[in-house]
């Protein structure tokens, strides 16, 4: 904090030598005051994403994720800011994609108000996540550090055949064709595409214990039958959703990052929709 005070003066100094410094520390007291104490006791995670700079509190950015930004506060928790970007390629949505592809005004705020639309369903329902509060005034939600299985792994549930499904098993399977909660693990690795794993897979390379694996499995269908439910009563068809899973410094497993129509595919009376216009809905 002295470190960055020094530096704060010396880029503020008036021609004739004094600094603005005095009006500084009004400043700052002034949103001490208004933002309550928490500022001063180090209670960052009670401050707005913006306040946290002007309180002296460190944040530092940590990640850049294609759909959000990943900010590390000093009290250990991290804020995660939505963007605007949203995968797909050759400028059309796709939520299955592996790179971003368009960005479209709004839908970081949209994909924000959807994810704490459904955590707030699934936590009333006793489903442990990593939220502790969202922020919809600066698009930013404050969160629990997890530590992701491995280098990062996703959980896809599948009420249908589509997309990588149906491109891997097309010689047997048809576009839409009914799939009996089918819940495939993949690692994530851009670089190759997000490639499949099977549990004995997970387990031989070290990033799943055996019961690891069928928590997460049947989390995963719980997760999203409850989803399923939920769309179910807006007219909207939950096709598949990606989920993601990380333990917290207790050792607990939590559900993690987003849920929201860049992570699964849906459709309205049979037909796929605008990303912005699918979020309208589920939130109406």
């Amino acid at each position: 904090m002295k470190d960055m005070n020094e530096k704060y003066e010396s880029a503020s100094r008036e021609p004739d030598g004094r600094t603005k410094r005095r009006r500084y520390d009004s400043f700052r007291a002034l949103s001490y005051y208004t933002l309550g104490i928490k500022a001063q006791e180090g209670r960052f995670q009670d401050l707005p994403f913006w306040a946290i700079f002007m309180s002296g509190g460190f944040m530092k950015k940590t990640y850049t994720g294609k759909t959000k930004d990943l900010y590390l506060l000093e009290d250990g928790k991290v804020c995660l800011k939505f963007k605007d970007d949203v995968t797909g390629k050759d400028g059309v949505f796709d939520p299955g994609e592996n790179q971003v592809g368009l960005s479209i005004d709004g839908m970081g705020m949209a994909n924000l108000q959807v994810t704490d639309f459904f955590l707030d369903a699934l936590e009333a329902d006793g489903i442990e996540t990593h939220r502790i509060k969202t922020d919809l005034d600066q698009g930013s939600m404050l969160v629990q550090a997890c530590q992701p299985f491995g280098q990062g792994l996703e959980v896809i549930f599948r009420h249908y055949a589509t997309g990588s499904f149906l491109r891997r098993y097309g010689l047997y399977a048809k576009d839409m064709m009914p799939l009996d909660n089918y819940v495939e693990f993949t690692l994530k690795d851009d670089e190759r595409q997000d490639p499949l794993i099977t549990k004995e897979g997970l387990i031989a390379l070290g990033i799943l214990t055996a019961d690891e694996y069928d928590y997460l499995y049947e989390k995963t269908i719980e997760i999203s039958n409850k989803i399923t439910d939920i769309l179910k009563n807006k007219d909207i068809q939950l096709i598949d959703i990606k989920l993601e899973f990380g333990k917290n410094q207790a050792g607990d497993i939590l559900l993690m990052d987003e849920l929201s129509v860049g992570n699964m595919r849906v459709r309205v009376d049979g037909q796929s929709l605008e990303p912005l216009k699918v979020s309208q809905l589920i939130l109406a």
